[in-house]
């Protein structure tokens, strides 16, 4: 039990420090994401497509690193990781918009959508100590497992006011 203490609390430390150190990878007009929010997204994005696919299609691409070369769209040519990586830079497109607009993630309804998120990362893992563990491996804990979600949540904010305001006319057969 000794060693399992001391060693959760290198892990716990290390990831502390790494989210102290991470440096911005991607910044637009004043918004910035750090390495470890990167590594955070790829991580949950990773875990969301491998899901879905077997969920859906019973198909297992756990063992298969060749997959994200694949397209996900063929039609423009974009890999899975092309994808992952636009959504990246989507939150800080979208972080700007809503900043520009007066949106924010306090919502009621964005702040439930994230706070149950949250919850069913918690749950998956076991519980918030086992999840922290589970992060530090992304050089992330729970707290910015939130942070990503809020920012995450501004991309559904921005399509939600671009439609409701006109600016997307989209009809109720698209």
């Amino acid at each position: 039990k000794k060693v399992f203490c001391a060693l959760l609390c290198v892990v716990l430390m290390l990831s502390l420090c790494a989210c102290s150190n991470s440096p911005v990878i991607a910044t637009y007009e004043g918004m910035s994401l750090d390495s470890s929010m990167y590594a955070l997204h790829l991580a949950v994005e990773k875990r969301a497509v491998q899901e879905y696919l077997y969920y859906y299609y019973q198909l297992d691409i756990s063992n298969t690193p060749a997959f994200w070369d694949e397209y996900y769209d063929q039609e423009n040519k974009i890999t899975w990781t092309d994808y992952i990586n636009t959504e990246f830079c989507n939150m800080l497109v979208a972080m700007k918009f809503c900043k520009d607009h007066g949106i924010s993630v306090k919502d009621e309804s964005a702040a439930a959508d994230i706070e149950k998120l949250a919850q069913d990362y918690i749950e998956t893992a076991g519980s918030k100590d086992l999840l922290n563990i589970e992060l530090a491996e992304y050089g992330a804990d729970y707290d910015m497992l939130v942070e990503y979600l809020r920012s995450y949540q501004y991309i559904s904010l921005m399509q939600e006011y671009l439609v409701s305001d006109g600016t997307l006319a989209v009809s109720d057969a698209e």
